[in-house]
């Protein structure tokens, strides 16, 4: 995978090298399992995907705007967007990765850069990206919507962001600001502290610890 440069050598503020994000429950809803009955081939229906059975899918919170602005904004040049999911359609998330767009010509699958669906703990899927990019641990956020994910991933370094409802302004906001506020060498609990000032949480209650 090719090297990007680090962020923030500048002078700007501090933005995550790594920014992954669960797909079902934090970027959009129904879950894809939940749509079983259903599915593909699914179609676009104003901000929406129509599955074959009529249900609707949608694109939660700022997830638009989110990717929108790491794929544009030049504060993201050198940072990678990661899909790191467990769902249980592999085929129909792409599907509607394919289909959403997130803004003028550019969709979800357009503002990714790494994509690792699959059944492993999600510890794993962290350690790829880790040995693939060369970046540490403490540069990535992950946005997820299962406390149980981020009790696997935490322990690694990874700055997590609990999103029980979506991706929502306030968590995408505070997780930058937090981010910004702490060195890489600082570990979860100022993390956890950093978030809290906001209202947001990382789903561990800073309790977990880089090996």
């Amino acid at each position: 995978m090719e090297a990007k440069a680090g962020a923030g050598e500048d002078g700007t503020a501090r933005v995550p090298r790594v920014l992954a994000f669960d797909l079902d429950g934090t970027l959009w809803s129904p879950e894809m399992y939940e749509l079983w009955g259903g599915g593909s081939p699914f179609e676009v229906e104003g901000e929406f995907l129509k599955d074959r059975s009529g249900t609707l899918v949608r694109l939660l919170g700022v997830t638009r705007e989110a990717l929108y602005a790491c794929k544009t904004d030049d504060a993201f040049a050198q940072s990678w967007v990661a899909y790191v999911s467990r769902t249980d359609e592999p085929s129909w998330a792409r599907e509607c990765m394919r289909l959403f767009e997130v803004g003028p010509g550019i969709n979800m699958d357009d503002a990714k850069d790494i994509e690792i669906i699959s059944k492993s703990n999600k510890r794993r899927m962290f350690e790829k990206i880790a040995a693939d990019t060369g970046v540490d641990y403490a540069d990535m956020v992950f946005y997820d919507n299962e406390p149980g994910n981020m009790h696997d991933v935490s322990p690694l370094g990874v700055r997590c962001v609990y999103t029980p409802d979506g991706l929502t302004q306030e968590c995408w906001e505070a997780s930058l600001a937090a981010f910004a506020k702490i060195g890489p060498e600082e570990d979860n609990d100022t993390w956890e502290a950093a978030l809290s000032e906001f209202g947001v949480t990382s789903g561990v209650g800073g309790r977990a610890y880089r090996w």
